[in-house]
């Protein structure tokens, strides 16, 4: 059994609004994410209520005279935390640890027994320099907390996947 925690660095678009003028390539998200943004292909006012968005990468939906077409939530140059917390999950360890940025970057490891605020402490420091836009993999990331978090801040787009598994 593994136990896996990931996230990306993704650009945050405006929520839908009605009766609101919307231009080319403005993008929106749904009120309720759906997983998808939703881009301006013919301009115009959006309706008085939310369309059903049709949620199939690169179909339309219309809205009262907009026109939305469904794409991918984009990578985006923003701050980002992922964590793993074992707790509960049977001894689990943490094993391996993957970052990935298109920028040089600074990636710092925390630890924490319980995953409460104030219990983090600094554990390591994984710098990207060199091998911008690959992933960097760190194996047999042992240690004795059963929490780990890993943050990354800058204007880059960011990955990071932590995985815990049976020693």
């Amino acid at each position: 059994m593994a136990l896996k925690s990931y996230g990306r660095s993704l650009v945050t678009y405006d929520t839908w609004a009605a009766t609101t003028e919307y231009s080319l390539t403005n993008r929106v998200a749904p009120s309720s994410s759906d997983g998808f943004c939703y881009e301006c292909t013919t301009a115009g006012t959006s309706g008085e209520t939310e369309p059903v968005w049709d949620s199939e990468l690169e179909h339309t939906t219309q809205d009262d005279t907009v026109v939305w077409t469904c794409k991918d939530i984009a990578f985006g140059p923003d701050p980002l935390t992922v964590v793993m917390d074992t707790i509960g999950q049977g001894g689990l360890a943490l094993m391996e640890l993957w970052v990935k940025s298109d920028v040089e970057s600074e990636f710092l490891v925390y630890g924490s027994h319980d995953g409460s605020d104030g219990t983090w402490r600094l554990t390591d420091e994984i710098s990207i320099p060199t091998k911008q836009g690959k992933y960097e993999k760190h194996n047999g990331y042992l240690n004795a907390y059963r929490c780990l978090k890993v943050f990354v801040d800058g204007a880059g787009e960011h990955e990071i996947e932590i995985i815990a598994g049976e020693m």
